[in-house]
Parts: C-alpha cells; sequence; structure tokens
C-alpha cells in the first residue's frame, strides 16, 4: 500500500490519527493525511500513545 505521493511504503512502521472505519487492525484503510511514519527509534507499543490518544487530546483543548 503506498499514498498517491510515495509514503508510506510497504513494510514502513506507520501510525494512525484515525481510520475511516474507526477501527484499527492488521489492515485498514486510512485517509493519507492521517497515516504518518512511525519512528524508528519507537516500538509500536510505544507509538501506541501517539496518533489517536494525541489527537482526541489536541480536539479537547483546541477546537471548539
Amino acid at each position: 500500500m503506498t499514498c498517491s505521493f510515495g509514503f508510506p511504503q510497504e513494510g514502513d512502521k506507520v501510525l494512525l490519527i484515525r481510520t475511516l472505519s474507526g477501527g484499527y487492525a492488521e489492515y485498514t484503510v486510512a485517509e493519507e493525511a492521517m497515516v504518518g511514519k512511525l519512528p524508528d527509534r519507537l516500538s509500536f507499543s510505544q507509538g501506541a500513545g501517539l496518533g489517536e490518544p494525541c489527537y482526541t487530546a489536541y480536539r479537547a483543548l483546541c477546537i471548539k
């Protein structure tokens, strides 16, 4: 799977802010803007605290 601008590449570790279906699994569908590369130094467990939890906090604090 790649996005129109070539990211991510197959095998890249990625994090998602949200998915189109609201669910997460081994395979899912997401908008390009909602996908980011997980830094190599972070594990999947560490990365789990970045996407959705950070977006939820941002919405609670910044979007009215």
